[in-house]
């Protein structure tokens, strides 16, 4: 009994693990619906992998339902992976004077550097936050103004930029917002005022 239970405890864990593979239907707010696996999501973007290609796109362009199905496999994801990252090292943060640059890398106590490096305003405000594997730009980037307000937001993937980039006004306000691929643009530059109407 007891081996039968095991058993179907690997076929379910194999199921589910396999259930996150699938495709889902994506529909934007004109009615089009796609089918694509899902990759990750954001508050305000969802990454989805069709034909082997990677797109993000908006959650305001989605119908609810779509936006709905975003934030439920995000969940789901995240719970699934959560004992993996409590198996993982936890990420050093360093102040980022502590970095030495060397051939366009950053090495720390002599190693390429793995994990957060913080930069400061001399009134000792934080001013940006970088994370970085191997000594190169990996992950999450964002830049403050000196008033405590986001400035920038943007992602690196092995030292190039890759995904959503936002821009925000001193007041709190969306600025510009561009999607990155493999260090390239994908989309258009899109451009709001200070009041949030879109330029």
């Amino acid at each position: 009994m007891k081996k039968l239970l095991v058993g179907l405890c690997t076929v379910g864990l194999l199921a589910s693990s396999l259930a996150q593979a699938e495709e889902h239907e994506w529909t934007n707010k004109q009615g089009k619906t796609i089918k694509a696996e899902f990759v990750s999501a954001t508050n305000e973007a969802v990454t989805i992998s069709m034909k082997g290609k990677t797109y993000v796109v908006k959650l305001a362009d989605l119908t609810p339902q779509s936006r709905a199905l975003a934030a439920k496999l995000r969940v789901q994801k995240s719970t699934s992976q959560e004992p993996v990252t409590k198996a993982e090292a936890p990420k050093v943060v360093v102040d980022s004077d502590q970095l030495e640059r060397r051939d366009g890398l950053r090495y720390f106590k002599g190693k390429p550097f793995t994990g957060v490096a913080v930069y400061k305003y001399e009134n000792g405000k934080k001013k940006r936050e970088a994370t970085f594997k191997d000594g190169d730009y990996d992950g999450l980037y964002t830049v403050w103004y000196e008033n405590g307000q986001k400035e920038l937001e943007k992602t690196y993937k092995d030292g190039l930029e890759d995904g959503l980039w936002t821009w925000y006004y001193e007041n709190g306000q969306k600025k510009e917002e561009s999607t990155y691929k493999d260090g390239m643009p994908i989309s258009r530059r899109k451009y709001w005022d200070k009041d949030g109407n879109p330029e």
